[in-house]
């Protein structure tokens, strides 16, 4: 809030924290209940989508759908819409990946915590990277910052 005047919040539930995320937002929506500037989006949808001018977004954690599903997905919720970039964001793979299908953008990030013991166990090495996207209403995504070990 120091740099923005708006902050809209999502938690994706996931394989791993499906109801420690749900905790999560409930305590954040506690937490702002007045504080005007503020959005905590209901988290009871594993899809969750949002406009911005002429781009549509849709985020799920990964563990549900495919990636060649999610179009499709995307498709039957009225936030596809009239957009000319349609980008999904999942994670759960733990690994950078990018599909380029019809009619949107599927893409997968790494995660920016350390390995768990079962992760550890399980031989999973991905590594840690923390991605900025900036997208411009009209123009749709206009710059990329990543940082971390890679």
């Amino acid at each position: 809030l120091t740099r923005h005047d708006r902050v809209t919040f999502r938690a994706l539930r996931g394989n791993h924290d499906p109801y420690k995320s749900l905790m999560l937002g409930l305590w954040l929506e506690a937490t702002y209940a007045n504080e005007p500037r503020v959005t905590i989006a209901p988290c009871d949808n594993p899809y969750q989508f949002h406009q911005h001018g002429r781009c549509s977004f849709m985020w799920h954690h990964g563990d549900g759908s495919k990636p060649q599903q999610m179009p499709g997905i995307f498709a039957c919720d009225p936030s596809w819409g009239g957009a000319q970039w349609r980008y999904v964001q999942t994670g759960h793979v733990h690994s950078q990946h990018r599909w380029d299908f019809p009619g949107c953008t599927v893409e997968s990030f790494r995660t920016v915590f350390t390995g768990d013991y079962w992760s550890h166990w399980k031989g999973y090495r991905s590594g840690r990277t923390l991605d900025a996207i900036t997208y411009h209403a009209e123009h749709g995504e206009i710059s990329r910052i990543s940082q971390g070990p890679r």
